[in-house]
């Protein structure tokens, strides 16, 4: 009877009962879409996977992503863990105007992001890569948090400033969207201030009004938690939009010493005369001053849907010492002629900034 009694007390000592990760618990207004203990909100979705496919293929592929979920994700001491490769996580739940707040962890090498409306990306880097000459648009030691499918040398598509920890540390995202406007904190420094995010999917039209929440999976591990999201009503969201004026739609260096710097692009398709759609093709770039570059000063131009300046201060005498407009004007080939510009941006010289 001793030995049994001892037995007994030996295996109750020795059993484990398993327990679950602490409730989160999201700020006032926030609510929690992932629990901390198991993949419930979230399926398994790349729709870089899908997107060319239709209809029977396009079901079979969707079907294959979500069986495959729980073999490339799992919880681990309420931490959302995923192993560098698989479908993403995508909440079940498609999100509109939102402030989203996130935590994650990687490692060296590895690659991510998070899209937002299903679309791609608040990107996160290993900021200890150099940038490659040969790709000079990738630029991962620049940090985390740019909206790196935009266009290229557009508002918003690198960070403001390098805000990443060191790895093994945690990772703090504030995500802030309303409409196309995107504002991005990493851990409390403001890395994009209310750029427009492109519809990578089809850059004619605007971002999706709602979609999912989806974390990338690209090569190596990482890991997140405390997910919150708080939904932004309409008439905050108007007020958000006022209060943050226009978006800006072209850059300049702070001073105009060595030039100007700036990119245009059009997101939108004319419609020719035979009713097929041709890309507009942008005739130039004037600079308007009538006292200072003269009437019209045609400086540059591109073809296709945008495309990034340099202009050294050089080719045009005493740039930015004077206030001046940009404009652009567009056709496309059922035109004969040139459409007036669209005023771009003014420069104010005395405060020397757009």
């Amino acid at each position: 009877m001793k030995k049994t009694l001892a037995s007994i007390a030996i295996f109750c000592a020795t059993f484990v009962i398993p327990t679950q990760a602490a409730e989160p618990k999201p700020p006032t207004g926030f609510k929690a879409i992932f629990n901390g203990n198991d993949l419930t909100g979230w399926y398994g979705w790349n729709p870089h996977d899908s997107v060319k496919l239709k209809d029977e293929k396009l079901a079979a592929n969707l079907k294959k992503q979500r069986d495959e979920f729980a073999k490339h994700w799992k919880v681990e001491n309420g931490e959302l863990v995923n192993n560098g490769t698989g479908p993403y996580a995508t909440t079940s739940e498609d999100y509109g105007d939102i402030d989203l707040l996130i935590d994650y962890k990687t490692v060296p090498k590895a690659d991510s992001g998070i899209y937002l409306r299903g679309t791609p990306q608040v990107q996160i880097w290993d900021i200890n890569q150099a940038s490659n000459p040969k790709n000079p648009d990738r630029n991962p030691n620049k940090g985390s948090g740019g909206l790196f499918n935009n266009t290229p040398k557009t508002p918003g598509r690198d960070p403001l400033v390098v805000a990443d920890k060191a790895f093994g540390e945690w990772n703090s995202f504030r995500i802030r969207q309303v409409g196309a406007r995107t504002w991005i904190w990493l851990n409390e420094k403001l890395v994009v201030d209310g750029a427009i995010m492109e519809n990578y999917w089809d850059r004619t039209k605007p971002l999706p009004a709602k979609g999912p929440i989806m974390l990338q999976t690209h090569g190596g591990e990482i890991r997140w938690r405390n997910i919150f999201i708080r939904e932004i009503k309409p008439d905050e969201a108007e007020k958000i939009i006022k209060e943050a004026g226009p978006a800006k739609k072209v850059g300049f260096n702070a001073d105009l010493k060595s030039g100007l710097v700036f990119h245009a692009s059009l997101q939108n398709n004319a419609v020719t005369t035979s009713g097929k759609n041709t890309v507009l093709k942008g005739t130039g770039i004037n600079f308007i001053d009538d006292n200072f570059f003269g009437k019209v000063s045609k400086v540059a131009s591109f073809d296709g849907r945008g495309s990034h300046f340099e202009i050294p201060a050089g080719n045009v005498p005493n740039l930015g010492t004077q206030d001046f407009t940009i404009s652009l004007w567009v056709h496309s080939n059922a035109q004969n002629g040139d459409n007036p510009g669209d005023m771009l941006c003014q420069y104010d010289a005395v405060k020397k900034k757009a």
